[in-house]
């Protein structure tokens, strides 16, 4: 997947609010990249994501989009939780 693949792919998702924005995936793939050795005199393919780069990707996007409120909210969820 490119740049533009992952971008469409939260689009599609609807992911973006007011918490997760576009550029939170164009930085979560610009992270995930890994360096490549040549990148001058090798295919267009290090613009791609492989297969454990779209992993680490999902995973901070994930991160960023978490829905799981901080502070003081996350503790009376986890108390109402566990007196039921």
């Amino acid at each position: 997947m490119c740049l533009a693949e992952i971008v469409k792919m939260c689009s599609d998702a609807k992911l973006y609010d007011d918490n997760f924005y576009e550029r939170d995936a164009i930085v979560s793939f610009g992270l995930a990249m890994q360096t490549e050795v040549d990148e001058l005199y090798h295919s267009q393919e290090h613009y791609k994501l492989r297969m454990i780069e779209f992993y680490e990707v999902l995973g901070r996007i994930a991160e960023i989009y978490s829905a799981l409120p901080i502070g003081d909210e996350f503790e009376e969820m986890v108390s109402h939780i566990n007196h039921k």
